[in-house]
């Protein structure tokens, strides 16, 4: 979200979860 101004919101969202899910 901080960095996610000229890239699509999905296209930041669907990657940080797949890491957030790998991080638990």
């Amino acid at each position: 979200m901080l960095a996610g101004e000229n890239t699509s919101t999905d296209d930041v969202l669907l990657p940080t979860q797949l890491i957030i899910r790998r991080s638990c």
